[in-house]
């Protein structure tokens, strides 16, 4: 429950290692988790080992250097790695997210110290994230999500939308995540292949949220075994939705060359993303 001054949040970004370009994305992060909808407070206390993703969209992503290609999800990357330590560290000196005392994960997580990548727009069958949501191309934009550490989805086979889709949901369809129990956002970031074997079929986005929104369920019985009982209203002869409605599917395209997904279960309906504009001076 700190006060996230500009000050303070400029110190974090530069132990971060942050350019001063940066500053304007940093903030934009801050206003994101600062929302209610985004419920911090129960991210950062929570036993369950949630971090914070920043996916980066729009022109800033290429003038400042951010990876969307190959690898980047991993090391390597300096605006990636930056903007990502600079969220956490300012969870940690502002927020009071400090492991034992306001951060109470049971073993944490990797994706706790730096969770930053951008979208691969120009590989993309779709309009990005940022538009869907509501934004213009043109603008450049951040959004945060509360989710696990990325799951990998292995799938060099599948030629069809069904067959491939069938692959991700059977992935994400897990009785110990909290989605289970509280149906919630689920990030899916699909590789161009992946995302290309979906669309060259005529499958549109919201083709795809609708298909893995109706399908990825877990066995009521097992799905209660999670912290919240379970809300019989959610149960449907016997199996339980890991996401709300469509609208939970964030859909994504990163990556470079390889058929693979990568998948991170949601903080369950306790945490909602949230998109904001990155506003440069002048803008």
């Amino acid at each position: 429950m700190g006060i996230a001054t500009v000050e303070k949040v400029a110190v974090n970004a530069v132990m971060a290692g942050c350019i001063p370009p940066m500053m304007p994305l940093i903030e934009a992060c801050i206003e994101g988790v600062g929302r209610d909808e985004f419920n911090l407070a129960g991210i950062n206390a929570t036993t369950h080992p949630v971090a914070v993703a920043v996916l980066v969209n729009g022109p800033a992503a290429e003038e400042l250097g951010f990876n969307s290609g190959v690898g980047c999800l991993g090391p390597g990357n300096l605006a990636c790695a930056t903007l990502g330590r600079a969220l956490r560290l300012s969870l940690i000196n502002i927020a009071g997210a400090v492991p034992g005392v306001g951060d109470h994960a049971t073993m944490g997580s990797p994706a706790k110290y730096s969770y930053c990548f951008a979208e691969n727009e120009d590989e993309s069958p779709w309009e990005p994230l940022h538009v869907e949501r509501g934004f213009g191309a043109e603008e450049s934009a951040v959004t945060v999500i509360g989710v696990e550490a990325p799951h990998n989805v292995n799938d060099h086979r599948s030629r069809t939308p069904e067959d491939l889709l069938d692959t991700i949901v059977h992935t994400a369809s897990t009785a110990g995540c909290n989605n289970s129990h509280v149906p919630g956002e689920l990030l899916v970031i699909m590789s161009p292949e992946h995302a290309e074997t979906v669309a060259s079929h005529g499958w549109s986005r919201e083709d795809v949220k609708n298909y893995i929104h109706e399908n990825a369920t877990v066995e009521a019985r097992l799905a209660d075994r999670g912290g919240r009982k379970l809300d019989e209203d959610l149960v449907t002869d016997g199996m339980v939705h890991i996401t709300r409605g469509p609208e939970d599917v964030i859909l994504v395209v990163a990556g470079g060359p390889g058929r693979h997904t990568m998948i991170a279960h949601g903080f369950g309906g306790s945490s909602e993303s949230q998109t904001v504009p990155v506003r440069f001076t002048g803008d």
